[in-house]
């Protein structure tokens, strides 16, 4: 599954740096037009929207591959009525593969789009910053009416497969391992929230 999300992943990513190599290109096109006082510019206007439109990609960090998933995410959420707000500052994420950037957000974005389906209150909060120059932090915190069920140290989804039962948290934890970072999971039981944290060290 994963594999299949990244090789879609690498499809855009070409088809956004065609976009970005296109674009010049349009704009010279455009000039030409409203210098000619020609009426097509708005036509030929609405035709590049149209095709970044279809892209959907919303820059929310400074990592292409982190947009695209943040954007697919944002709406699939949309279609089900989730409430997601993305906060992500300044971070570069240069030192991380691709394929570890797919395993720790898919996953985890993964988790709580099925929990907080599954809730009253559809929410889901996601926070990339810098703490104090020295970690990256990934905070996602999500609504989850149900208790999550503990084993060995890893929560268990309510997927119908039990074989599928708590491997995207250990997908997660292997791509975090690789950066000696932390991933933490809580569950305020009064707040109703499940609450994941990632900490990773910057060289």
């Amino acid at each position: 599954m994963e594999l299949m999300y990244y090789n879609m992943i690498e499809d855009k990513i070409e088809e956004t740096r065609i976009m970005r190599h296109d674009f010049k290109e349009h704009l010279n096109i455009l000039e030409s037009y409203i210098d000619n006082g020609n009426s097509a510019a708005k036509e030929y206007l609405k035709s590049i929207e149209l095709k970044s439109d279809a892209a959907g990609i919303i820059n929310y960090a400074n990592n292409t591959v982190l947009n695209i998933i943040l954007s697919k995410k944002h709406k699939l959420c949309a279609k089900k009525g989730i409430i997601l707000k993305i906060h992500a500052s300044d971070v570069s994420f240069d030192f991380m593969k691709d394929i570890d950037i797919v395993s720790i957000f898919s996953n985890l974005l993964n988790n709580a789009i099925e929990s907080s389906e599954k809730s009253v209150k559809k929410i889901i909060y996601v926070n990339i910053y810098k703490m104090n120059n020295a970690f990256v932090v990934i905070k996602i915190d999500n609504s989850c009416d149900q208790p999550p069920k503990e084993e060995n140290g890893f929560y268990k989804t309510t997927k119908i497969s039990d074989g599928e039962h708590g491997m995207g948290l250990k997908s997660v934890a292997k791509a975090v391992k690789n950066y000696s970072g932390d991933l933490r999971l809580d569950y305020k039981s009064e707040d109703k929230i499940f609450s994941a944290m990632i900490m990773i060290p910057l060289a």
